[in-house]
Formats: structure tokens, sequence, C-alpha cells
């Protein structure tokens, strides 16, 4: 069990004098620390929580509720843990072109490969269907952390527990991550999280340069309560505030859920930071802190099985993709949401005319008729993009 603390002369001779000045000044209190573990029982409730556990890498970002169960023997579990006192406080900002280019930019952060196609719940929770397929929007989340410690485990020197093991060695690969996840949380801060998820219309706001410093400003004015506008473009700031969602993890929950209700009104983020510490939980992994389950097999053969499944497993729960451009005179197919046709004939009695609303793809063969639309356009030679509007004349072929 090792610790590092970084002391800070200043701060503690600050603290003394304070002291000094205050007559009613009690001694600060030590927290109690195990004898068999080394830690302060916050600190082994936290180790429980967040290391050391399966994740399902589709779910959402740092978000305990995608975690499964502890992989490792809890008994020793300790024995191969590093409490590193170093607090982190910082505003990064998650961003993308596109959808899949946000949630690639989540993944980095973590120091995560590109080869896995990860936190499509995130995304799927902070933007609305039609934001996330529009191709001309821009996606961010700034993530507000607020890290007290960290915690990092020794995964290779760390026992499994003996049913995990096996099952690791053993179990058929898509069994494995329906119980386990597809990773698992190596090194995690423990504090409490802001989440400020937006979006906006590059067709619309074009002065690229000015997005970051925008979002910046747009969580300072509605959230936290703590940025200056300056020469921040108001109209940019307006359009991301709009179109906002903003997640909180950690802290007081009644007051979490007032800032995701009311931002900052009434101080509620400045209540909310105050009950961080007797509230926390995972704020976010640390450098490499989310690794493949993969890693855990003892033979490469293994791994790369369970490799591939995993990728195979994150690519059919990812993100949809962006909607196709479809050209001046392409042909398309029309389906609905659940894959039929548009419609069937009036003279099949045994089954009756059924309609659905329609999507389009540009594909062939889908179900039982072919439906090949004729687009009308006028004066223009342009691909035809979401929000527009074209004259579609319909005609049936039966495969």
């Amino acid at each position: 069990m090792k610790i590092k603390l970084k002391t800070f002369k200043v701060i503690g001779l600050l603290l003394v004098l304070l002291c000094i000045a205050n007559v009613g000044c009690d001694p600060p209190k030590e927290a109690v620390i195990d004898s068999t573990t080394g830690l302060t029982p916050q600190q082994n409730q936290m180790l429980q929580l967040c290391l050391g556990v399966g994740y399902r890498g589709e779910g959402g970002y740092a978000d305990l509720e995608y975690s499964t169960t502890s992989l490792f023997d809890p008994d020793q579990l300790s024995k191969f843990t590093e409490v590193v006192m170093a607090p982190r406080y910082d505003g990064r900002i998650a961003e993308g072109r596109s959808i899949s280019d946000y949630a690639n930019s989540l993944s980095v952060s973590v120091s995560v490969s590109g080869k896995y196609e990860l936190f499509s719940g995130s995304a799927s929770a902070s933007f609305n269907q039609s934001s996330m397929t529009n191709n001309n929007n821009s996606f961010f989340t700034l993530l507000d952390v607020i890290g007290y410690y960290r915690l990092d485990i020794d995964a290779k020197k760390a026992p499994l527990k003996p049913a995990v093991k096996n099952d690791i060695e053993h179990m058929a690969p898509d069994q494995l991550i329906a119980t386990y996840g597809t990773h698992y949380i190596q090194s995690a801060y423990v504090g409490a999280r802001v989440a400020f998820n937006t979006y906006i219309d590059r067709s619309r706001f074009t002065n690229e340069s000015d997005f970051e410093a925008s979002v910046t400003a747009a969580y300072g004015s509605s959230v936290s309560g703590k940025a200056s506008v300056g020469s921040t473009n108001k109209e940019y700031i307006e359009e991301f505030s709009k179109n906002s969602t903003v997640q909180v993890f950690g802290g007081d929950p009644s007051l979490a859920e007032a800032i995701e209700e009311n931002g900052n009104k009434n101080g509620g983020y400045d209540n909310w930071r105050k009950t961080l510490k007797d509230h926390m939980t995972l704020a976010d992994y640390g450098v490499a802190g989310l690794r493949p389950i993969s890693e855990l097999a003892s033979t490469p053969a293994r791994q790369e099985a369970l490799d591939d499944a995993i990728q195979k497993y994150l690519k059919e729960h990812g993100l949809p993709g962006p909607t196709p451009q479809i050209m001046k005179n392409s042909t398309v197919i029309l389906r609905s949401s659940d894959g039929r046709c548009v419609s069937r004939p009036i003279f099949w009695s045994f089954v009756g005319q059924q309609c659905y609303n329609p999507k389009m793809y540009s594909e062939d063969k889908i179900g039982d008729f072919r439906v090949t639309g004729y687009f009308s356009f006028t004066n223009s030679s342009d691909p035809l993009m979401s929000n527009n509007n074209v004259n579609i004349m319909f005609k049936e072929k039966e495969l």
C-alpha cells in the first residue's frame, strides 16, 4: 500500500495563523486509518466502488451506473493499490465535428485506443437524436472535474477473484462481456464532476475559432457563475446555452439536481461544492484509467479473441451514423423505423394495409418491395441535406 503526499508549507502556515486568530478553532480531526488496508474508511469505500470493477464501455463516461462487479480479490486489492494525494481541478473539453468524433475525443482523454467505439451512452444521454444525425453539428462536453485524490491499481500483480479468472479464461466471449462488461477501471479520481453538454450548427455559426471559448463562457454564465464574457461572441454563448444539458456526479443529490435544472440560481453551484467531501464518487479516469478486460487474459490468443469480441460488441452498440447525403437523381429505399417497408398492398387481405412512418436510406432491397424516389430540384445541384424540402414521387416494384 503506497500513499504519496504533497505538502504545502504555505497553506499549513496559513491554517496555523487562522487558528491563532480564532480562539475557538479546534485542531483538525485526523481520519482513522485501517491497520489492515492502510486506508481511511472513505478511501476504502471508494476503492471498493471505483477501482478494479468491470465497466460497460458502451455506457456513459465515468459513470458508476455502468460498472458491473469487482474483478479482483477484495482481501488483496488494497495491497496493490496506490493512493495519490494529488488534487485535480480542471475544465477540459471533449469535442467533435461529428458525434463519433466527439465520442472518440472522450476515449482519447483516458488514453483508450481508437479501435474501441466507447461511450455511446454519454452521447445518447447528452444529445437528442436529431442533433446527433445532423451533419452540420459540432458537439462539446465541458468536464468540470473536482478530484481530491487518485486511486491506481497494479492490475498485473493484483490477484483476480478465482471465479472471475476462470471466466476470463474459459467463458464464451459474448457471455463474458454480458457478465462483466467490456473494460475495467484501473485508475480513478475520487471527487465530483459536472458535465456541460452542448452543440452548435456550423452552417449557421461559422467562426469555429470562437467555439471553445464560447462553450466555457456558456458554462460559466449558466452553471458555475464564474465566467466573464469578455470579447467572446455573445450570440455563440446564447446558442450553446440554449442547446445545453447538464449532468452532475457526486455532491448532495438534491443540490446536484438543482444544478441540472437551474444552474447556479440561488447559489446552487456554490452550495453544491460545499457538500462534495461528504458525497464523493468517481470524478474521472486517471491516465489509461479504463482498460479492456481482454488484457486480463493469460495468453495472447485468448486476449486477441476477447479483443475481437469487444470491438464487435461496441460497434453493434455504437452511435448512429450521420444522415447520408442523397444526391440529385439518387435511387433510395424508404423503410420504417422497425425495418419494414413503407407499405404493403391492400389486396393482401390476410394482412391488410399497413403504413409506417418511413426513414430515408441509400440501401438496396429492403423488405418485399423497393420504393424508388425521384427528386424534384429547383435551380440547384447541391446534395440534399437535412432540413430541405423536396418533392418525391413513388413507384413500387416487386423484388
